[in-house]
């Protein structure tokens, strides 16, 4: 379906305009007009139906700058055509309410200024007779100005050409010459105003922008530009505003250009406005949150209106000059940002239709730093410790050490084998953003030994007669010294060894040190020695003695005694002299005894720290032919047991047995006897609930009798 054409505005008044346009089809009888100030965005703006062709719009402010647009309703009833071109224009001059808004895009190309001031359609009057003068300018998009002066486009339409702004003539005229642009007279009501305004200042000569103000008291100069503010033609303009406070009802105000020192002192304005600070009728959107991932921005916030727009740029970047996002929607995200960079950001809400705009919630956001390359390196003959944990912004560390050999980890160590000039490199990866960075450094080696000595040395467990060492050999092959503190070398003990080594042999409470060297076979070299390295072995503990024993057997023709020192403190030797020629080792041994009598048994323990003795008095009686008989007859079992332990007798003579449960401490626990027993006789014993450990079954009967050990587990 074909869009209306031709739209123009007719009869206008300071509060109302007739448009008219050519139908795109001549049957249609209902359009749409979506009219707002000059450069809102469309779906932004106030939408009226229109039932007849031309069309009146009411309600409109004076000496306000419009654009409106029409579409057409099809004959469905459902669809709508394109929206027509737009139609420009300023409604007529009044004392303007607020918010006031206007621009140059209605106003004609080409008129100067003069004295008396020089009217425009938008109630606007500009003077200056010959230079500097106010000007209106159409912008091509080129330098249609002075040269080296600008701007090329206007504030409405940037980067399109054929928008208007108001431009300062400065051909003629001398240094500090003036020319005043003066605004139609608006009512501030209560006050709490802000004037808004874009303005371009390009060429090497600039002068000043005088922003002056007028309530009826005199002329009041409010704010001063100076200087340039722009470096190119093409440039952006830039916003400014200025606070109106203190001032209530109708005022003026004015532009005062002044001349530099020569023609390259143009200067434009355009899109000026009045607006309610904090205005009321378009609340300042509220900020919630912002975040940063990588080089993303992502800003939150609450919109009054539902509609608004969002300018950012770097810190302390000027407004007008940034990023415009126009239509933004919470959450916005911003990609291609650079890395650790602030920037600030500004959102405002747009309100009755794009005729309002708030304030701007500011909010300030810095993207990631990325990762940083930085690292450090000692260097100790062939071999380099590297510390890369000086980077920042990495959780990935991956070297080359420029000699064919490569690592990983923050803190790597290499050796390098021959002397040379080598590019170590280093990259670092922030794995979440896949970002990395790379550092090279040059490396010189000139030490290399043809067998470089061992490093790393290091002494671990220290006891009364031993000392284990560690180091780090390069070959693999090691040769240690060692001896008293203080020993020259050569003098020492010397043995070959590899790494981990335990020296063995050393006396208790003294001080020694010890020296490394490295055997490197395929140079038939050995190095020099690392060291010394001093350390020194304790005088503790010293063993503690605690023995018993129990008389296991009687028979006809040996007692059997085991022994039992296994509850003796930190020791790690045991030599038992039992007292009969014979002798034994280890914590729990057993001894034979032939003979009835009394034995004098030595227990000697020790460790490398020293050494503890003991007597212990043993007695030997009953070797006889009844105990060997009753020996024969009896059986214990299960043993070792978990409760329940057996104690079977089977005898072909009638005899009375009595047997005993005793304790490792050898107090009586329990005691079953039967009389008169001949044959098989069974006893049991329940250790169920008696603690773990030994205990003895003692069996007598008559004058024989005969012990058993039966451990509970």
């Amino acid at each position: 379906m074909s869009r209306p054409t031709t739209v123009t505005a007719s009869a206008i008044t300071a509060t109302t305009a007739d448009l008219s346009w050519a139908n795109g089809n001549a049957a249609a009888n209902t359009w749409y007009i979506e009219y707002g100030p000059i450069g809102f965005p469309l779906g932004s703006g106030t939408v009226v139906t229109a039932n007849s062709n031309p069309f009146t719009l009411t309600g409109l402010n004076p000496a306000t700058g419009y654009t409106a647009y029409v579409l057409e309703l099809c004959q469905n009833g459902l669809d709508t055509s394109a929206y027509s071109t737009p139609v420009s224009f300023s409604t007529a001059c009044a004392t303007a309410g607020l918010p006031y808004n206007t621009g140059f895009t209605g106003v004609n190309p080409g008129i100067t200024g003069s004295i008396p001031l020089t009217p425009l359609s938008n109630c606007w009057e500009i003077g200056g007779a010959n230079a500097p003068r106010w000007e209106t300018e159409d912008a091509s998009g080129a330098n249609e100005n002075s040269l080296n002066t600008g701007p090329f486009y206007d504030a409405t339409t940037p980067g399109v050409a054929g928008g208007m702004y108001l431009y300062l003539e400065t051909s003629g005229g001398g240094l500090g010459d003036t020319a005043a642009a003066k605004m139609i007279p608006v009512d501030l009501g209560a006050g709490n105003t802000d004037l808004e305004f874009y303005y371009h200042m390009f060429g090497a000569a600039m002068g000043n922008l005088y922003v002056q103000i007028n309530d009826g008291s005199g002329w009041t100069t409010l704010d001063t530009l100076s200087g340039q503010q722009q470096t190119a033609g093409s440039d952006s303009f830039l916003l400014r505003v200025v606070p109106l406070t203190g001032y209530t009802g109708t005022v003026s105000i004015k532009f005062l250009g002044q001349r530099g020192s020569s023609f390259t002192s143009d200067m434009a304005i355009d899109e000026i406005s009045v607006v309610t600070n904090g205005n009321p009728n378009c609340p300042t959107p509220q900020l919630v949150s912002d975040s940063t991932y990588c080089t993303t921005a992502v800003m939150n916030w609450v919109s009054g209106s539902g509609s608004s727009f969002c300018e950012y740029g770097p810190a302390g970047f000027t407004p007008g000059t940034g990023t415009m996002v126009n239509n933004a929607v919470s959450p916005l995200v911003v990609s291609g940002l650079n890395l650790n960079t602030a920037y600030d950001y500004y959102v405002y809400d747009l309100c009755n239709g794009g005729a309002d705009t708030s304030f701007a919630a500011i909010g300030t956001v810095t993207t990631s730093a990325g990762p940083i390359a930085a690292f450090t390196f000692g260097v100790n003959q062939g071999t380099v410790s590297f510390d890369g944990s000086i980077s920042t912004g990495t959780n990935s560390w991956s070297w080359d050490f420029g000699d064919g050999n490569s690592g990983t980890g923050a803190t790597p160590t290499h050796t390098f084998l021959s002397n040379g000039s080598y590019n170590v490199i280093l990259v670092v990866t922030d794995s979440t953003c896949g970002i990395t960075d790379t550092l090279v450094q040059v490396v010189n080696i000139t030490n290399v030994a043809t067998c470089p000595q061992p490093s790393g040395l290091f002494t671990g467990a220290v006891e009364c007669d031993s000392a284990v060492i560690s180091w780090t050999s390069i070959s693999g092959a090691s040769l240690i010294e060692y001896g008293p503190a203080g020993f020259t070398p050569g003098t020492g003990n010397q043995l070959s060894a590899t790494s981990p080594f335990v020296l063995t042999g050393l006396n208790a409470g003294q001080s020694y040190e010890y020296w490394i060297a490295d055997v490197c076979a395929a140079t038939s070299d050995t190095s020099g020695f690392s060291g010394p390295i001093a350390f020194a072995t304790p005088t503790a503990p010293v063993p503690t003695v605690n023995a018993s024993f129990v008389l296991s057997s009687v028979t006809l023709t040996q007692a059997t005694v085991d022994f039992d020192a296994s509850n003796s403190l930190n020791g790690s030797s045991y030599t038992w002299d039992f007292g009969n020629a014979t002798g034994g080792n280890g914590p729990t041994p057993t001894a034979t005894y032939v003979q009835n009598g009394t034995y004098f048994v030595q227990l000697t323990v020790a460790n490398g720290c020293g050494s503890a003795d003991t007597i212990i008095e043993v007695t030997i009686a009953g070797i006889s032919v009844d105990e060997e008989e009753l020996a024969s007859s009896l059986n214990i079992f299960p043993n070792p047991t978990k409760d329940v332990v057996n104690v079977v007798i089977e005898n072909p003579s009638t005899n009375d047995y009595s047997v005993e449960l005793i304790d490792a401490l050898g107090q009586l626990i329990e005691v079953q006897s039967v009389q008169d027993a001949r044959g098989h006789t069974e006893l049991r014993f329940d250790l169920s609930t008696r603690a773990q450990g030994v205990y003895l079954l003692r069996v007598r009967t008559g004058e024989a009798a005969i012990t058993r050990r039966v451990t509970r587990y």
